[in-house]
């Protein structure tokens, strides 16, 4: 996996290290939410990615989630209260199971108009015909008499 990953990364120039470890991101998914709340979601998420993946750095452990918010001028010291609180655990646990009642078990997973999943990072040509043969589902859909 860490094979495929390396050289679809190479393509977009993105470098993965030699992955290891495999952390515990739960205190890394609740500093995202905190990060989204103050509306930098994608900074801290972008920079969690190349935390782990590139510098190979455990995205499991407090002071790396502190060094990671501090770069983002996070409230490092409302992180921690927040994290230490579980305050944002509730809402992953929404969403989670959200996710199992729709038998969601992969990220990323796309939902179509409710019913057509699209799993996985596909290559986007891959991804544009899954959605031109969606769409040519639900117009042939459209067009049946009632």
């Amino acid at each position: 996996m860490y094979a495929a990953l390396s050289l679809k990364g190479k393509e977009l120039g993105i470098s993965f290290g030699d992955l290891t470890l495999l952390a515990n991101s739960r205190l890394a998914m609740q500093a995202s939410e905190f990060a989204r709340d103050h509306g930098k979601f994608a900074a801290f998420h972008e920079a969690l990615f190349h935390a782990y993946f590139t510098e190979l750095r455990d995205i499991g452990d407090m002071e790396v989630i502190t060094d990671i918010a501090r770069q983002m001028t996070l409230g490092t010291r409302e992180l921690d209260a927040a994290l230490q609180e579980n305050r944002y655990l509730p809402r992953l646990q929404a969403v989670t199971e959200e996710a199992r009642q729709l038998n969601i078990s992969a990220a990323p997973t796309f939902l179509v108009n409710g019913q057509f999943k699209i799993v996985g990072a596909l290559p986007i040509e891959t991804f544009r015909r899954s959605l031109l043969e969606i769409d040519r589902i639900l117009s042939k859909k459209s067009q049946r008499p009632i």
